[in-house]
């Protein structure tokens, strides 16, 4: 996606594209976690045969089934740890093919189901309890993973993690949970309607503004479940997921402490600042529309794509109109619990803005606003460039609430 806000100011030139670079980053960020190597990563970028986000999918999925056929034999040979890494670090390169395609592209599907697998794979042979949660909501339900610290019966601290539009529970194990498990934290990663894991599971499940109405489902389930201390049970948002956590908190006192990572607090203002201004003429809009589609950048074609695809409507014309309902717009002030808003100073004006806006209009009584800096090399969305910062940020932060 050619973003003029919201990812980051910062090249890093693996790519002269701005969204392969940036992806390329992102998929790195994982060796925090264990979910990828510096040299697999730069094999894939080596072995590339032309530059395009397609190639690029094909090497990652390349190199995720090695590695998947590699955590077999590990398996198989009784090397538990050793089949777990190479599952775990599958599931992220599997997720990047996925991410790389439009949810057009038959791939799309394969890469997530593969990615899908081979964390569950890594999930049951963790040291941590992992266990695969589907929380009943309308016809279908949300996929979840719950993961624990270890297996005592204990009730612990709880932190709900929800992803943004493009993303996956299965990546936030690698954004969130690892710091948390070793802070004896329960991890509840979370999918909500619209999200890529529920709409595969649940076609019919696309975006909706009043994200409070799932996540009630998901609260009633934590809140009956022997391991979690009620009391202390936090959200985490990421990217349009800031907006998902902050929409639920302000319905729900079941959140006791909230983390909007960024604190978006209008989706329309996000989108119309993330794409360039050509795509928002109204006058002319059908026929840029079809050009764009046509012609355009690919990372452009394939964004506009899994958003309409993710809202269940056919253009992006109908999709700006639906994201004037997604606001908080009068209801952050019934946001009292302890919050911590977090954004990079490189994601641009409009998201910095939002967030003072954000923070300013809570009526919490504990509340801060954390940018982080390009000197801290984590100005990027969602600190991608710098996951342990904001891991030892989000818990220092959360040990000191609970």
């Amino acid at each position: 996606m050619a973003l003029k806000e919201g990812r980051s100011k910062t090249r890093w030139n693996f790519f002269k594209d701005a969204e392969m670079d940036f992806q390329f980053v992102r998929t790195m960020a994982a060796m925090a976690e264990k979910g990828a190597e510096i040299g697999e990563c730069f094999s894939v970028k080596r072995n590339i045969k032309k530059k395009d986000m397609k190639h690029l999918s094909e090497a990652w999925a390349q190199i995720a089934s090695f590695l998947e056929n590699q955590g077999i034999h590990q398996d198989k040979a009784g090397n538990v740890g050793s089949a777990h890494d190479s599952f775990l670090r599958a599931s992220n390169y599997y997720r990047s093919a996925m991410t790389c395609l439009s949810p057009l592209d038959k791939e799309h599907y394969t890469n997530w189901k593969k990615a899908k697998e081979c964390f569950e794979e890594a999930g049951s042979l963790s040291n941590n309890p992992f266990e695969y949660i589907k929380i009943p909501f309308e016809n279908g339900f949300l996929p979840c993973y719950f993961v624990q610290p270890n297996y005592d019966e204990d009730e612990r601290p709880t932190v709900i993690v929800v992803t943004g539009g493009e993303g996956t529970a299965m990546e936030m194990y690698f954004w969130c949970a690892g710091e948390g498990l070793r802070r004896n934290y329960n991890i509840f990663l979370c999918e909500l309607p619209g999200n890529i894991s529920t709409l595969y599971c649940n076609p019919s499940m696309t975006l909706r503004a009043n994200i409070e109405v799932p996540m009630k489902n998901v609260l009633d389930y934590l809140e009956s479940n022997k391991l979690v201390d009620n009391e202390k049970t936090a959200i985490i948002g990421y990217s349009a997921g800031g907006y998902f956590a902050s929409r639920a908190a302000a319905f729900d006192k079941r959140i006791k402490a909230l983390i909007p990572n960024s604190p978006l607090r209008d989706i329309h203002g996000m989108l119309t600042a993330v794409f360039p201004r050509f795509l928002l003429n109204r006058h002319s809009f059908a026929i840029v529309e079809s050009l764009v589609r046509k012609f355009g950048n690919e990372s452009i074609k394939s964004t506009i794509e899994l958003v309409l695809w993710e809202s269940g409507i056919n253009s992006f014309l109908d999709l700006l109109n639906l994201t004037k309902q997604a606001s908080l717009e009068g209801l952050e002030k019934n946001i009292s619990c302890p919050t911590l808003a977090l954004c990079g100073e490189d994601e641009g004006k409009v998201f910095l803005s939002q967030a003072d806006r954000f923070i300013n209009n809570i009526s919490s009584k504990t509340k801060r606003l954390r940018v982080f800096t390009r000197k801290e090399g984590a100005s990027s969305h969602c600190q991608i460039d710098n996951l342990t910062l904001a891991q030892n940020t989000i818990y220092d932060w959360l040990d000191s609430i609970f």
